[in-house]
């Protein structure tokens, strides 16, 4: 570990550059500079967690690949006061240390050594001392232990020995697919963190039990989905979109029950808005439910975008005030750079990707205006520009 006055050296050089750092001190300052480098990397997504001056980071490969405080604080949540939980994959131990707020009792299991050692320090650190961290297989772990959980959770590695990226979940580490006859004998509830870019509905039909998936996200990307299943019941899956801000938690729950919605499909207005729902919503596909919800109408079947004529300042997402519409034809294409040389652009149910369009069009994605290159109902296609609300 590190002594006191090395960690001086750390908060002294905190905003200097590792790699100059590396340069000029090399080895007698590599465990000092990985924890500047670390802190630097995660200084917002850990910022709760770095409120302790002497957290330490066993790697870089653990501050990558470890939960932020607030999606961390969220799994916390799903759980209830005094539970005994399994964190099968704790890895730097974000999600145990919060988990740790709620439970009565963890046991925190890590195949690396290295993170266990750096775990039980930063727990001390914390005053937390109701997590019981161990090194070792923790499915073999879990198949000796004669203890019964109230709650598993388990964050399957997502590359393979290779360092190849995996995505389903029978291709990542441990195999929760087989591994699910021995859940059933060991905890009451699983709780499973996966990939965002994974399919819903086919989550649902390869784990049968699951009783709630939420899509989690911020303001800008969905950054993960979590499974919930209660081995206790058995009853429909819920959705539920979850978006952190830097103020709020947002939640909503999309009813499975319900299939058909009222809402009708209408060309966006001049002077109207365009409503773009939280990555979350639109990773479970809830553009039909907000816009019933909200009285919006669906630009298009396939196109994912809510429009109305009146401003709802109240919308889960981002708004835009819709300043000119034109069609997608040779005219636009040629003089549109003349009055946009710059401007962000999303495309929905379009022939282009946003790239691609950007080249064709001549201009620099960047500045404050939006356009939204568009499909409409009637397939007619059309570039809607917009200036943020």
């Amino acid at each position: 570990m590190i002594s006191d006055i090395d960690w001086e050296w750390v908060h002294n050089h905190l905003n200097d550059d590792p790699v100059t750092l590396t340069l000029k001190y090399g080895a007698s300052r590599r465990n000092e500079i990985l924890q500047i480098d670390c802190r630097q990397r995660t200084h917002k997504k850990l910022a709760h967690t770095l409120l302790n001056d002497q957290f330490i980071f066993p790697s870089l490969l653990a501050s990558q690949q470890c939960s932020s405080d607030a999606t961390a604080r969220f799994h916390a949540s799903l759980i209830n006061d005094g539970e005994l939980v399994l964190d099968m994959t704790s890895g730097l131990g974000i999600d145990a240390y919060h988990l740790s707020r709620r439970a009565g009792r963890i046991y925190a299991i890590d195949i690396k050594e290295e993170n266990t050692l750096a775990a039980i320090h930063n727990a001390r650190q914390m005053n937390i001392d109701n997590i019981h961290f161990l090194t070792g297989d923790s499915v073999e772990w879990l198949k000796n232990s004669a203890l019964h959980f109230n709650t598993i959770f388990i964050d399957p590695s997502r590359r393979d020995n290779n360092n190849r990226r995996c995505y389903g979940l029978e291709t990542c580490s441990p195999d929760v697919l087989k591994l699910m006859p021995l859940f059933r004998t060991k905890t009451d509830k699983l709780i499973i963190k996966v990939s965002p870019m994974l399919d819903i509905t086919s989550l649902t039909e390869q784990i049968r039990e699951t009783t709630a998936i939420y899509a989690v996200g911020t303001e800008k990307e969905c950054k993960e989905l979590i499974i919930m299943v209660d081995f206790t019941e058995r009853r429909p899956a819920d959705l539920f979109a979850v978006t952190i801000t830097d103020s709020e938690t947002v939640l909503f729950r999309i009813p499975t029950s319900k299939q058909n919605y009222n809402i009708g499909f209408d060309n966006p207005k001049l002077y109207g808005y365009i409503y773009l729902p939280y990555p979350s919503l639109m990773k479970i596909d809830a553009s039909r439910f907000l816009g019933e919800n909200y009285g919006l109408s669906q630009i298009a079947p396939s196109t994912h975008l809510l429009s109305s004529e009146k401003l709802i300042s109240e919308f889960p997402g981002r708004t835009f005030k819709i300043v000119e519409i034109l069609r997608f034809d040779k005219k636009t294409i040629n003089n549109f750079r003349k009055q946009y040389p710059e401007i962000n652009i999303t495309a929905k149910n379009f022939p282009y990707p946003a790239p691609r369009l950007a080249s064709i069009l001549k201009v620099k994605e960047g500045g404050r205006l939006r356009l939204f290159a568009v499909s409409l109902s009637d397939n007619s296609r059309v570039l809607i520009v917009t200036e943020p609300v």
